[in-house]
């Protein structure tokens, strides 16, 4: 093919073969993509390849047939594959919307995100290799999300790498055969998936540098295993990348068909590690008819003990009288005034407050000395005759009719000074 064509600014508002331009949607190192109408006015979307990358247009054409045959609701379709001005070009499904690259610049996706993402991959490769056709350059640039649906895109359309003319693809997604001159076929093309899988996890690629010490850790013996990648990570997901990025083809993931049912796998496992576990529901029947109406306000304690408390309540200490139970308040002096508490609000006392008693009786005097005892008054004087009988005669019949009656007073006076002095035996006053 010849080298030189028709620049894209050149055709602008103009035609490719029949198709009419309206704008330029996008581009890239491999063409610019136009949005054009076709003549029937269908809105499609057309590829022109650069003139450096004519040279794809022969491999294009070989497998122009089976392009347009591959169906499937995540393969961008190609309507026809054809050269214009000996430049080749692609008419395609217009699907405008962003790619994965971009959606991985803001960091790794949620597992679940990930895991969906990759199950539509998958299934679109699945669908291009089923008539035969390897993708070749699986990366996350030619990830299409259209309105949150997964498309691939640019089959077939693998760059030569710099320095590597004979091998194509990108040095961050190449197979690591690739470099030793296998063609581009299911294997490869799963490997390539593993590397969008762990970066969609992890948020990076396995490998990282320059393309060539990529390229030379593709190539290395030591395959690098997702636990380093993602420490800490479920073991289905362990399972599943190791499978994928696996340097053995023996060793590798074989079919899509098992890459799908590995992917399923792991949101499985994925959905049994998120689920928690979550307890039955009890109806409870709660017995309400104990309630405030049926609580008791106060305990109640029988008469008895009620009594015993409360004689130990009033009782006093043995050793402290009247007087030094009033010092300790009349030494500190008067209390302070109650805080005035706002409305509806009851202040707690800052102090506990002493339990009240019942005052206390000083006991009476006891008489130190016989001299001290209160004798009873004698009986008034009694004047005037007292019957037949003379004052000589009754005289001594008196006398003894006073001792009489005073002698159990004076006796008990005796006895109860007797117990306060501690004092022996005192004789009692014996009667005359």
């Amino acid at each position: 093919m010849a080298s030189d064509g028709p620049r894209p600014t050149t055709v602008l508002g103009m035609t490719i073969a029949r198709h009419r331009i309206e704008r330029l949607i996008g581009g890239g190192a491999m063409g610019r993509v136009f949005v054009c109408r076709t003549p029937d006015d269908h809105v499609v979307a057309v590829k022109l390849l650069r003139t450096s990358h004519a040279a794809l247009g022969d491999r294009l054409l070989d497998k122009r047939g089976v392009l347009e045959k591959v169906r499937s609701p995540h393969v961008v379709e190609v309507y026809d594959v054809s050269v214009y001005n000996n430049v080749p070009y692609l008419v395609m499904e217009l699907c405008e919307g962003s790619t994965l690259a971009a959606l991985l610049k803001s960091g790794p996706l949620r597992t679940a995100d990930a895991l969906a993402y990759a199950a539509a991959i998958a299934d679109g490769a699945r669908a291009a290799w089923a008539h035969g056709v390897a993708h070749g350059d699986l990366r996350p640039s030619n990830v299409l999300i259209v309105n949150g649906n997964v498309k691939l895109a640019d089959f077939l359309l693998a760059p030569a790498i710099e320095g590597l003319p004979s091998v194509r693809g990108t040095p961050l997604y190449l197979a690591p055969e690739l470099l030793h001159g296998t063609p581009p076929d299911a294997l490869s093309d799963i490997y390539s998936f593993g590397v969008i899988l762990a970066e969609c996890l992890t948020g990076r690629t396995p490998y990282a540098g320059s393309p060539t010490s990529v390229l030379q850790q593709q190539s290395s013996a030591a395959p690098i295993s997702f636990a380093s990648l993602m420490p800490g990570a479920p073991h289905f997901l362990v399972e599943l990348l190791d499978r994928l990025l696996e340097k053995d083809r023996a060793r590798r993931m074989k079919t899509w068909d098992d890459v799908l049912e590995g992917v399923e796998r792991a949101a499985k496992g994925l959905s049994q590690k998120e689920h928690k576990l979550q307890l039955p529901e009890v109806d409870i029947d709660i017995d309400t008819s104990f309630d405030d109406e049926h609580r008791t306000a106060e305990v109640h304690i029988s008469a008895p003990a009620k009594d015993l408390m409360d004689s130990i309540d009033d009782e006093p200490p043995a050793s402290t009288d009247a007087a030094l139970l009033d010092e300790p308040q009349a030494r500190a002096g008067p209390a302070p005034p109650a805080a005035a508490a706002p409305s509806g609000v009851a202040l707690a006392a800052s102090q506990p407050t002493a339990p009240t008693r019942a005052p206390v009786t000083a006991p009476a005097p006891v008489p130190m000395s016989i001299e001290e005892l209160e004798l009873p008054a004698p009986p008034p004087e009694q004047h005037g005759p007292v019957g037949s009988v003379s004052a000589d005669e009754h005289d001594d019949e008196a006398l003894e009719r006073e001792r009489t009656r005073v002698q159990p007073g004076i006796s008990a006076a005796a006895d109860a000074l007797d117990d306060l002095l501690g004092g022996g035996t005192r004789p009692k006053p014996s009667k005359r």
